[in-house]
């Protein structure tokens, strides 16, 4: 009997190790423009934008910076919740001027399958900006952040309704985003619609994605007005250690009335 006991310690070494050898590496989730994240557990994202909007708004080198702060959690079974806050500072003529915006809190859904993920979320931001924040941080998202832009200001609650999916294959990753929100303090039934798309690469140590958001007011009864911008959005993202990674952005309204850019660094975390 005693040649048994190697043999049973060996069978329960293979047994043990088959399926730490089969462990698959977590696999990254790449920074898509306009797409939210979809990752289980904590993320912390914090991200600074210097945005140019030249001869906008009847103003003259108009610049303006965006800190934006996000954190979300997310369960294994898909059931989570978010918080965002925009810091706005703008410099113009002369003068500048910085102001907090729109406080956002909300829930989140993630719906996966192997290669898809399926997300819903829907949030309240709350009219915490004072009169200047109300016009700065919008201004410091326009670019940068386009489908953030006007909830984060505007001296109105503001109610948000988006879904969107992330696809990949192999190592290309596709995202798609569809939104509408509500300004609840506004005599009026505007509302702001957003649709956003993109594409990114996976590579190792790296990620680069594009995107192009579409924003457009619906319920403006005037035909004449041009309600709709569409803006181009690149990020290019580094990993810091396993769990973090640097990104950088650029930024670039399309509009002929609008001629404005932006650049901008990030970090995002998994907790």
């Amino acid at each position: 009997m005693k040649p048994a006991i190697p043999f049973a310690t060996a069978a329960l070494f293979a047994l043990t190790a088959i399926p730490a050898a089969a462990q698959p590496e977590p696999e990254r989730s790449i920074i898509l423009p306009g797409v939210f994240p979809t990752e289980v557990g904590g993320t912390f994202d914090a991200r600074l934008d210097y945005t140019d909007l030249d001869d906008t708004f009847l103003l003259r080198n108009l610049s303006v910076l965006g800190l934006n702060f996000f954190g979300s959690y997310l369960t294994p079974g898909g059931f989570g919740g978010y918080a965002m806050l925009p810091v706005g500072y703008v410099s113009a003529n002369g003068d500048s001027e910085s102001a907090v915006g729109n406080l956002e809190v909300g829930g989140l859904y993630v719906w996966r399958k192997p290669a898809t993920h399926f997300y819903l979320r829907g949030g309240v931001a709350v009219d915490t900006a004072d009169n200047d924040g109300a016009t700065i941080v919008p201004l410091a998202n326009f670019v940068a952040r386009p489908s953030d832009a006007g909830p984060s200001g505007l001296n109105t609650n503001w109610l948000r309704a988006h879904g969107g999916l992330r696809h990949r294959v192999n190592d290309l990753v596709f995202g798609a985003t569809a939104g509408i929100d509500f300004a609840l303090d506004r005599n009026s039934e505007d509302a702001l619609l957003s649709l956003s798309g993109s594409i990114g690469i996976v590579q190792p140590g790296f990620s680069l994605a594009g995107g192009l958001t579409v924003l457009a007011l619906v319920g403006d009864n005037n035909p004449n007005d041009d309600d709709s911008t569409i803006t181009l959005n690149v990020t290019a993202d580094f990993g810091l250690a396993p769990s973090a990674r640097l990104y950088l952005t650029l930024g670039a309204n399309l509009e002929d009335q609008f001629h404005g850019y932006s650049v901008g660094l990030g970090i995002r975390a998994r907790l």
